[in-house]
């Protein structure tokens, strides 16, 4: 009884593993038919939208460039006001170490 069982599995095993190398080929054919799909696409894409993308870069890097400037000429007054009241505030200090030396003596 176990050998007449056998003889009609073993078939039904070959070909449900062919059935499986079968699905298998077909559910890896469908990723790589998208990957080919979007491939083609940003071939033609690409090149079209590069020129776009190099003309917005140098606007941003115009504008970068324009901000810093604007940032620089705001700040340099305020670094010029604290720095000469941190020069007038030594000088303040030494005139006053001075006059006190200068009155000890």
């Amino acid at each position: 009884m176990g050998e007449f069982l056998l003889s009609y599995v073993q078939p039904a095993r070959d070909v449900a593993l062919v059935l499986l190398s079968l699905e298998l080929l077909v559910v890896l054919a469908i990723p790589l038919a998208i990957l080919l799909y979007i491939t083609r696409f940003l071939r033609s894409f690409v090149p079209k939208v590069a020129p776009a993308i190099r003309n917005a870069h140098e606007h941003v890097r115009r504008g970068c460039d324009l901000l810093v400037r604007l940032m620089s000429t705001l700040r340099a007054p305020f670094v010029t006001v604290i720095s000469v009241s941190a020069r007038l505030r030594a000088l303040s200090r030494a005139l006053s170490r001075a006059s006190i030396r200068g009155g000890e003596r």
